[in-house]
């Protein structure tokens, strides 16, 4: 695999720089191309962002995109991500994956033997029910390989 942080890409309507290109070799010499948007900003995303990505996808012939925000994303974004097959994450910080049952004020920050990344991610996905949340890590990344093996585009 191979990352390339603000690649550009060729489509019909013209040259797109990409957040981060990712090229995933298969089947000896097959070539997976995944775009991937990161949203660093004060509000959720916003459906035009999830559309503006998937326009992307569809002029460049890409084959999955990936939205990643700081800060979460608002239901119509999730909504037409899940229809679309784009992946939608929202990264927190590695220490908010630390649970414990305590009485009292605000969150308790882990033990200093507690092993957890810097970073994680809450990969979200819209379902019928409302929103379901996968939690990714490092050596936990299973709810985006089978969005990666998924069919949806």
């Amino acid at each position: 695999m191979t990352t390339e942080h603000l690649g550009r890409v060729e489509g019909s309507g013209g040259e797109y720089e990409i957040d981060v290109l990712a090229k995933l070799s298969v089947f000896d010499g097959a070539e997976l191309v995944i775009l991937v948007e990161c949203k660093h900003q004060a509000r959720p995303v916003e459906r035009k962002e999830a559309l503006a990505l998937d326009a992307k996808l569809r002029d460049v012939s890409a084959h999955k995109g990936m939205l990643f925000s700081t800060s979460g994303f608002q239901k119509g974004a999730l909504e037409y991500a899940a229809a679309h097959g784009i992946a939608t994450v929202t990264v927190i910080r590695g220490e908010w994956t630390y649970e414990t049952r305590v009485a009292g004020p605000g969150p308790v920050k882990p033990p200093p033997w507690v092993k957890h990344d810097i970073y994680a991610g809450l990969r979200l996905v819209a379902t019928e029910d409302g929103i379901s949340s996968s939690l990714v890590e490092m050596n936990r990344v299973d709810s985006l390989v089978e969005w990666l093996e998924s069919g949806a585009e």
